[in-house]
């Protein structure tokens, strides 16, 4: 059988399960990342494939392959989370499987390590950055206890079977690479998951953050006056926001909230936004700022103006250029 015929069935099988309505398609290569689903680059709009669009596809993603480049997906949906239990190893992976998860897709990624991706449906009543916070704390705890530490987000890319892990960690003596391999696949959602999720929904939702005393030392004095985020706004913070957490993810580093909210904010400032935009944006939009700092506004202000005097200090202000990170090139 050829190796695209064999990539094809293996997308197939990941996708049926699955069943997302649409991926983000983006590989990797020394820390510089080609999101391929926005071709026209970070000013044009992302234009995510469908399961058949995806197949489409792979024959490129096997040209990229095989020049060095790591191949990966990110479904993306209204209606389910698609949550990652990662670097699952030796006894854990027992342990997982042990505690009823039910993971839509198992697959390993190098020689036994194992990633588990898990169908959990979103609460329609749930506000989407309460729904994302509470999803992003399963992760969190889960990971913490069974897989990667590092792992917490609940929007993030992950391995497509039928390609080679290109680390160079794993490459062999004969000089080849590990494929990533599907180990299994059930088109269904994650019950258990789905429970522990509504379990820590009331935990954060924005009526408890706001009681919530969490320190943070940003002081008293700034007040952001409550605006209404247009679509565009919101939209361009969420983009941002992905392109910094995935960009985390992938290089391996250490999660930390206050510098992605720095990043995206930076992005926000190159993209033109003003900083009380920008403040506004990371206030109403970043996950768990109330948890994280008592006074949320002056530390979103804050924000939001250093983002921009770096940018200024960098480079003439009628000067635009692509974000730090790179990811989406």
């Amino acid at each position: 059988m050829k190796a695209n015929d064999v990539q094809r069935r293996l997308i197939r099988q990941v996708t049926d399960a699955l069943d997302a309505p649409a991926y983000r398609v983006t590989v990797m290569q020394d820390g510089r990342g080609i999101n391929l689903t926005r071709p026209g680059g970070k000013e044009t709009a992302e234009q995510p494939v469908d399961a058949q669009g995806l197949l489409d596809l792979s024959p490129t993603l096997g040209r990229f392959n095989a020049q060095g480049w790591n191949v990966y997906i990110t479904p993306l949906s209204e209606t389910h989370h698609y949550l990652v239990v990662d670097d699952l190893k030796g006894d854990n992976q027992a342990r997982f499987a042990g505690l009823g998860y039910r993971p839509a897709v198992v697959q390993e990624t190098s020689p036994g390590n194992q990633q588990a991706v898990l169908r959990v449906p979103v609460d329609p009543s749930n506000g989407p950055s309460d729904e994302r916070a509470a999803a992003n704390a399963w992760v969190r705890k889960v990971n913490l206890e069974l897989g990667d530490p590092k792992f917490s987000g609940a929007v993030h890319p992950f391995r497509l079977p039928g390609f080679t892990n290109r680390k160079d960690a794993y490459q062999q003596d004969n000089g080849y690479f590990p494929f990533v391999r599907v180990l299994g696949v059930a088109d269904q959602d994650c019950y258990r998951a789905s429970a522990e999720l509504a379990a820590l929904r009331p935990e954060h939702t924005g009526v408890h953050r706001a009681q919530v005393d969490a320190g943070g030392g940003d002081g008293p004095g700034l007040t952001l006056p409550s605006r209404r985020l247009t679509p565009e706004l919101a939209e361009a913070h969420q983009y941002a926001r992905t392109l910094a957490e995935d960009r985390v993810y992938l290089n391996g580093w250490t999660r930390d909230e206050s510098k992605l909210d720095f990043e995206v904010a930076g992005a926000l400032v190159r993209d033109g936004y003003s900083v009380p935009e920008v403040a506004q944006a990371l206030r109403d939009l970043s996950p768990d700022i109330e948890l994280r700092h008592r006074d949320a506004d002056t530390y979103a202000l804050r924000t939001a103006a250093a983002a921009a005097d770096r940018q200024a200090d960098r480079m003439p202000q009628s000067t635009r250029r692509e974000p730090d990170f790179d990811i989406d090139r």
